[in-house]
């Protein structure tokens, strides 16, 4: 009788410790050390992923080392992509104020023309026997802390004033050979950046902006408008 009693107690303590085992792992996990190949779709916040990867949430995908490759195996960079993207490269805005070749706030501009600069932060163009005309360029940037970004003016005809968040930093004026420092603060989040260059009607119109965004600034990113 006092084997049984032992017997039964020893099949009772499995089933509690088997029943604690399954009550503590209800959360699932997956870890691989190597190749994980999956047949069918993989769905991350989703149980039913319409594509071969459906992420879904509000959450950030992050890789914290390695490369990542869409459409080859063995990608050579941070991103490979093997096959043709689409995509938006940075770039100014850049509107024309026909009733005016003396603006200098955005605010006052009166936007006609317009036309689009690919560009990582510079402007560098020159036109003969322009109207007198002012021109606005515009660009957001995220930041995701403040950062400080510099860039120089080797020329402007006629003058630029420089504009960021809605609050005026710099301006250039006079006509000529130029080497000045444009130090736009940006804030943590999306920055508005405008740049209102305006011409008298002279003979020459021309601008020099040098010091890219993205290249010396790797945390920052393009907005598009």
């Amino acid at each position: 009788m006092k084997m049984k009693i032992v017997k039964g107690l020893t099949i009772l303590s499995m089933l509690f410790v088997f029943n604690m085992v399954l009550f503590i792992n209800i959360t699932p996990s997956l870890a691989a050390d190597g190749d994980l190949i999956v047949n069918g779709n993989v769905g991350i916040g989703t149980t039913s992923p319409a594509a071969k990867l459906d992420v879904e949430g509000s959450g950030n995908v992050v890789l914290n080392a390695g490369n990542v490759g869409v459409g080859t195996t063995a990608p050579y960079s941070k991103l490979d992509v093997d096959g043709t993207i689409s995509g938006q490269l940075p770039r100014w805005t850049c509107w024309m104020d026909e009733t005016s070749g003396s603006r200098t706030n955005p605010s006052t501009f009166t936007k006609s023309s317009q036309s689009v600069w690919t560009s990582f932060g510079e402007i560098n163009f020159s036109f003969d026997n322009f109207g007198t005309y002012s021109q606005l360029f515009e660009m957001k940037i995220y930041a995701p802390s403040a950062t400080t970004v510099t860039q120089k003016v080797y020329y402007v005809d006629n003058n630029a004033y420089f504009w960021l968040n809605g609050t005026q930093i710099a301006s250039v004026t006079g006509a000529g050979i130029k080497n000045t420092t444009i130090t736009w603060n940006l804030i943590q989040g999306i920055n508005n950046l405008k740049i209102v260059l305006n011409n008298s009607g002279s003979y020459n119109h021309a601008f020099a902006l040098y010091g890219d965004f993205f290249y010396r600034y790797p945390t920052l990113r393009y907005v598009s408008p």
